[in-house]
């Protein structure tokens, strides 16, 4: 469209020149109402682009507030630190627990492992022997018939005293807490008894932490398209102003040749 609106006003300018210089009658009347036309044409527009302009960078700056970004930055923190408060509240019951547990034989933990679950508040409650060998479990879904075993790293790191705390996602959308940790000081060469513990995330503060997860994640991308996004806006704004514009001039030539053919007849 602007190649054609383009070849229409060189074509009209070339035949202007032309008749301005052959004397053609009326050729002056004609520029010179083209360029008064031309004139009150280029000046409202060309206003109206740098305001537009101006508006577009001052506008999409003002929606990338820094309080807005300080407050989601906070809400992101505080909903960690509620999965965080979460997950520690869950360490110190299976600490409690490995207290409770402390010396018991296999036979102590196949008879009570359903009442640690339910002390522990637990979905699942799984008792590791020596080799990864399961000695009890208990989970409160009685569907689930073999518990699934925590990574071998975690395994290794709860072996050597140091208990672990993770968070994953679920296929239905929600968090699960796996807690692991020693139960018992083991003999030299001998593995330890190791506790895995699940926790399922209540649905309410899952659903508040993703919520607030997303709409950080979409804010940063935001942030980081803003450039790009501008110049979206900018370019699309210099193309319309462009085409009208060339219309304006185009509509100059057409109708000041119009008004001045009665005068040269």
């Amino acid at each position: 469209g602007l190649a054609l609106l383009l070849s229409g006003i060189l074509v009209s300018v070339l035949r202007l020149v032309r008749d301005y210089r052959k004397g053609v009658p009326g050729a002056r009347l004609k520029a010179r109402m083209i360029a008064m036309f031309v004139s009150l044409a280029i000046v409202p527009i060309m206003l109206v682009y740098l305001y537009s302009m101006y508006f577009l960078n001052k506008g999409i700056d003002s929606y990338f507030n820094t309080d807005v970004e300080q407050g989601l930055s906070d809400a992101l923190t505080l909903s960690r630190g509620a999965l965080d408060l979460r997950t520690r509240d869950e360490m110190d019951a299976m600490s409690l627990m490995v207290e409770r547990a402390r010396g018991w034989e296999e036979r102590e933990y196949v008879r009570n492992i359903q009442r640690l679950r339910r002390a522990l508040r637990a979905d699942e409650l799984t008792i590791y022997g020596p080799n990864g060998r399961i000695i009890a479990t208990s989970a409160d879904d009685n569907l689930s018939i073999m518990p699934a075993p925590p990574p071998d790293d975690v395994l290794r790191q709860a072996r050597s005293g140091v208990p672990r705390v993770t968070l994953e996602p679920t296929s239905d959308g929600g968090l699960v807490a796996h807690v692991v940790r020693r139960l018992d000081d083991a003999s030299p060469g001998v593995q330890p008894t190791i506790a895995h513990a699940t926790f399922n995330v209540p649905p309410r503060l899952n659903r508040l932490a993703r919520s607030v997860q997303e709409a950080s994640e979409e804010y940063d991308a935001l942030v980081f398209l803003r450039e790009p996004l501008k110049d979206s806006f900018k370019l699309t704004l210099t193309l319309v102003l462009l085409v009208s514009l060339l219309i304006a001039l185009w509509g100059v030539f057409f109708f000041a040749r119009r008004i001045v053919a009665p005068i040269q007849d």
